[in-house]
Formats: C-alpha cells, structure tokens, sequence
C-alpha cells in the first residue's frame, strides 16, 4: 500500500456505543443504505453511510469518493447536548475554537433534519444552507451516543466541499488518484478538524 502524508484535510473519526461492530467497506451507494447497521447522514448533497469503524462516503450522484476510518481517540468534547438549549455544540478537545452545532428543524421516528454551523475561530461562523439529513436505524440512542459520527461526517464534508488550499487540493488529488487507479482510498487524520494533516493510504478493492 501506498501512503502519502499531506497537510490540511480534516476528517477525524471517533465513536462511542457504535464502535466496535466491523463492517466490509461497501462501495455501492444502494447496497450500503441497505446494509448499514447503524444509518447514514446527508449533507450538501453528500452522504455518509456509517460502516462500524468506518463510513463510506458518497456524491450525489451516488458515486463512491471516499472511505473513513474511524479514529481510538476521543478528540471531542460535548459542549451542549442540546436538552435544555436545542443546540448540540460540539467542540474540538484540542481547540474549542472549532466547533460545530445543530440546530433541530424537524424529525419523525428515525429521520430528524438539522441546520449546521460550524466554526474554526468561534468568531466567524458559517451556516450552511442546506439542512442536514440524519437517519437512525437505532432511533433511541442518546446524543452522546450518534453525535460524534454525525460531526466527523459533517466535517469530512465540509472540508472536501469548501477549502480550496492547496495543501487541500493535494490530499482530495491523492484521493482521486488512488480512485482513479482502481484502489481504495482511505484517510485517517492526526489532530484537528478544520486545519490539520492527514494520510491517504491507497489500498486494494
């Protein structure tokens, strides 16, 4: 396998009653909504389909772009769970500038919709206009127990849509190459959200 270390590309991953359950990496947009045991998030035409100690991620037109690991490391702090408030804010351990929080606007029996925002100075925050979409096979976990595979996905997916640094450019590059090459492009990130760096390990489908 080919690894290749770039700067800047937040995907961060971490679990809590999720973990633990492998699952195969599925690069079939329909086949993982089928078999996903835990659910899927949709955001800015992006899905994140949640795999056990992964998730796949899918444009919209339902092509695969990339697979997460998910990280051992609790790098996140719950600010406000959003029982009292109704905003679940969730910050960055290592920096609590950065953060992201959701706002509920709707839900039924296992799909809730949420507006997102998010910060990297908690000066300057930056909604995104387009609803979030969260589905829950397991509708009665608690927040503590779903947020953070919510918030990794919505930062994977806001870094891959909005930062055009070059360093950025280079890492979503080393992904299409190694898609583009018939491999499977996996990211594992070592600190950070927002501004960080990451490793792109090009493995065999």
């Amino acid at each position: 396998m080919k690894k290749v270390i770039l700067g800047i590309f937040a995907l961060v991953f971490c679990l809590s009653s999720f973990k633990g359950m492998a699952q195969e990496v599925q690069l079939d947009f329909k086949k993982a909504k089928q078999e996903t045991q835990f659910g899927f998030m949709m955001l800015n035409g992006f899905t994140s389909v949640f795999q056990g100690n992964s998730a796949s991620i899918f444009d919209k037109g339902e092509n695969f772009k990339f697979h997460q690991e998910i990280s051992t490391n609790t790098n996140y702090v719950i600010v406000d769970d959003g029982e009292t408030s109704g905003e679940i804010k969730v910050a960055n351990k290592e920096d609590e500038n950065e953060f992201i929080s959701l706002v509920k606007l709707s839900s039924d029996a296992s799909t809730s919709k949420y507006k997102v925002t998010y910060s990297v100075n908690n000066k300057d925050l930056i909604n995104i206009e387009e609803p979030m979409i969260l589905y829950l096979n397991q509708p009665n976990v608690t927040v503590s127990e779903w947020v953070w595979w919510v918030v990794s996905g919505a930062v994977a997916i806001v870094k891959y849509c909005t930062d055009d640094s070059n360093a950025t450019d280079a890492c979503q590059s080393a992904i299409d190459n190694c898609t583009k090459a018939g491999g499977l492009p996996s990211v594992k990130i070592d600190k950070g959200w927002f501004s960080s760096s990451c490793t792109v390990t090009c493995g065999k489908k």
